[in-house]
C-alpha cells in the first residue's frame, strides 16, 4: 500500500504488533484480517496512531482467530476496496531472524506473522507442535550457520536425502527407494544416503537397528544439517515436506526451498485424476527439478500441464511397485473401499461433515440391506479405509454388528498391504486405482459427486472414455458392479483392461534400478 509501509513486526507475550509508518493517509483509514479463503472472512483491527505511525496490536486469543492464513489488509472508512501491506526486504530478513510465535487457542494453536503471496504481510494460525520452542528456534539458527560453513567446505556435497510425507511414515515411493538402496549399492555409496523420518512414526526402533546412521530423526540438528548441505533431495512429495510444515519463519527453511537443492519427485500417486499443476508445475508453489513419472502417457500429461521437458519428466515407474504382489485369497475374498478426500471438506468439523453429501452417501451405503445382502451372497466383505486427512471422522460412520463391513482405522494396517490383499477395488478420484491396475485387479469408480469434483479439483484424465474401471453413480449402480465383477471372479473386465494397459504399459520390478541409474545418469 502506498501511503502505508510495515515500520516493525514485534510479538509480545501473547499479542502481536504491527508498527505502521504512514505518510498521508487519511484518519479514515482501517485495517483488517482477512481470511485467506473463498469467504473471506474479515475482523477488524484496533489501532494507536502517534504522528506519522500507526501501532496495530492484537491477541489471537481475544479477536479469536481461527486456524488458518491472515492477510492484513487496510481500507477506507466505508469502502470495500481494499490493499494488502507489502513487506520490505528488510523487514522479511527480520522476520526469518527473529521470527517467532504466539500462544493461542488455550495452548493448542500457534500463531506467527510470515510474508504471504506476493510478499504481503500475513498471519498464520496453526495447531502447535512439540517443536515450537525456543530449544528449536535457536537450534535451527545453529544449524543454519552452521551449514554456511561446512558448505564452503565442501561437506556433505555427495549426500541424499530421502522422505515422505511430513517425514511421518516410511511406505511410499521414497522408502522404497531407499531400502533398494540400502540392500543393492556398496558400502561407498549407500553411505551418502539418508532417510528421514520422525521418532514417533510407527517403526522408528526397528527400523533404527536395521539402518543405523543412515536413518536420521525428524527435527534433529544432523536433520537439519543434512537438508542444508545435500543437493539433492529424493522424494513422494515436494520440499516442504523435509521439514516441518508450515514452520515459523526461518533461515533454514528458506535456504530448502532454493533451487540450490535439486528434488527428483518420485510422487505419491499417478498424476491423472487431480489437477496439481499450480502446485507441483514448473511455475508453480512447489516446483521440482525431475518429476518422476510412470508411462509415456502420464508422461504427456506432465509436459503439457505442468510445463516440463521429456527430460524433466522421465519415465521412471514407481518405486514401490517393485514390492508390489497379488496376495488375494479366491477363499476369502475382500473388497477395498478407499475413497480419496474433498478439498471443501478440509475445515469441516463434526457436525459439518455429517451434513456434508459425502457423509451421507456412504454411510448409507455401508448400512443399506441390498448392498451388504449382495456381499453376503459373494462370501466377500468390505473394508473400508478412509482418507487420512479425514481419518478423525471414521467414528461418525454407522457400523451394524455382524456385518461384513468393516472401518479399518487409518495406520492400523499398511496400505500397500490392503492393496495386495483385495479381491477388487473401489475407489472415486484417488491414484490408488493404479496400485489396483498394476496387480490387474478391478476398480470400480464411485463418482456420485463427478461434476462437483470436476469443477473444483479438476482432472487430466476423461472420465468417460479413460478410466480404467467402471463409473457408478450411486449405491445400486456401484451393487451392481460389484457383482460383475465378482461373477468374473474377480477379474477386470476387457475394455478396462485395455485402459489401463495404456496407462501402464509397463509392469515389472526394475523400477528402482531405474531410478537409481537415472541418478547417476544426471546428477
Amino acid at each position: 500500500m502506498k501511503d502505508c509501509t510495515v515500520k516493525k513486526i514485534r510479538l509480545r507475550r501473547n499479542a502481536v504488533q504491527i508498527v505502521l509508518q504512514i505518510r498521508n493517509a487519511s484518519d479514515g483509514l482501517q485495517f483488517f484480517l482477512k481470511e485467506a479463503t473463498d469467504e473471506g472472512v474479515r475482523v477488524p483491527l484496533s489501532g494507536v496512531r502517534r504522528g506519522k505511525t500507526i501501532t496495530l496490536s492484537f491477541s489471537p486469543d481475544q479477536i479469536p482467530l481461527s486456524q488458518g492464513d491472515w492477510e492484513v489488509t487496510a481500507a477506507e472508512s466505508g469502502s470495500d476496496a481494499e490493499e494488502y501491506l507489502p513487506l520490505t526486504a528488510g523487514i522479511r530478513r527480520t522476520l526469518l531472524m527473529r521470527g517467532g510465535s504466539v500462544s493461542a487457542g488455550s495452548g493448542k494453536l500457534v500463531a506467527f506473522p510470515m510474508a504471504g503471496d506476493g510478499e504481503r504481510l500475513m498471519v498464520r494460525v496453526r495447531p502447535a507442535t512439540v517443536y515450537d520452542t525456543a530449544a528449536v528456534w535457536w537450534k535451527e539458527r545453529t544449524a543454519w550457520a552452521l551449514g554456511l560453513l561446512l558448505r564452503r567446505m565442501g561437506i556433505g556435497r555427495e549426500a541424499r536425502v530421502v522422505f515422505e510425507k511430513f517425514c511421518g511414515q516410511a511406505q511410499d515411493n521414497g522408502f522404497a527407494y531407499f531400502t533398494w538402496c540400502m540392500k543393492n549399492l556398496p558400502e561407498s555409496e549407500k553411505r551418502h544416503i539418508y532417510y528421514v523420518l520422525d521418532r514417533r512414526a510407527s517403526g522408528w526402533q526397528t527400523l533404527k537397528k536395521e539402518y543405523g546412521r543412515q536413518l536420521t530423526a525428524f527435527m534433529s540438528l544432523r536433520h537439519m544439517l543434512l537438508m542444508m548441505l545435500s543437493p539433492l533431495y529424493i522424494a513422494s512429495e515436494s520440499r516442504t515436506h523435509g521439514y516441518l510444515w508450515q514452520t515459523r519463519p526461518n533461515p533454514l527453511f528458506r535456504d530448502i526451498r532454493n533451487p540450490r537443492h535439486r528434488i527428483l519427485f518420485l510422487q505419491h500417486g499417478v498424476t491423472g485424476l487431480k489437477r496439481v499443476d499450480k502446485v507441483f508445475g514448473k511455475k508453480g508453489y512447489d516446483p521440482m527439478t525431475w518429476f518422476a513419472v510412470t508411462s509415456p502417457k502420464e508422461q504427456e500429461i506432465v509436459m503439457r500441464n505442468f510445463g516440463y521437458s521429456a527430460e524433466q519428466a522421465p519415465v521412471l515407474g514407481f518405486a514401490r511397485w517393485d514390492m508390489l504382489e497379488d496376495r488375494r485369497d479366491p477363499e476369502r475374498p475382500y473388497i477395498l473401499l478407499m475413497p480419496t478426500w474433498r478439498s471443501w471438506l478440509e475445515r469441516a468439523d463434526e457436525l459439518s461433515f455429517r451434513e456434508s453429501e459425502y457423509y451421507r452417501v456412504y454411510n448409507a451405503l455401508l448400512s443399506n440391506r441390498e448392498f451388504l445382502q449382495m456381499l453376503r451372497e459373494k462370501g466377500t466383505e468390505l473394508l473400508f479405509y478412509i482418507h487420512p486427512k479425514l481419518a478423525s471422522m471414521l467414528g461418525s460412520f454407522h457400523q451394524e454388528k455382524d456385518t461384513p463391513v468393516h472401518l479399518i482405522p487409518y495406520g492400523s494396517r499398511r496400505l500397500d498391504e490392503l492393496i495386495m490383499g483385495c479381491s477388487a477395488l473401489v475407489t472415486d478420484y484417488s491414484s490408488v486405482c493404479w496400485d489396483a491396475c498394476y496387480l490387474s485387479k478391478p476398480v470400480i469408480f464411485f463418482q456420485f459427486d463427478a461434476d462437483r469434483y470436476l469443477r473444483v479439483t479438476g482432472s487430466y484424465l476423461d472420465f468417460e472414455t479413460e478410466l480404467p474401471g467402471p463409473r457408478a453413480a450411486d449405491g445400486a449402480a456401484l451393487t451392481e458392479e460389484i457383482r460383475k465383477s465378482a461373477e468374473r471372479c474377480w477379474q477386470p473386465d476387457p475394455e478396462s483392461a485395455a485402459r489401463a494397459a495404456r496407462m501402464l504399459p509397463v509392469r515389472d520390478r526394475n523400477n528402482c534400478a531405474r531410478t537409481e541409474a537415472f541418478i547417476k545418469e544426471t546428477t
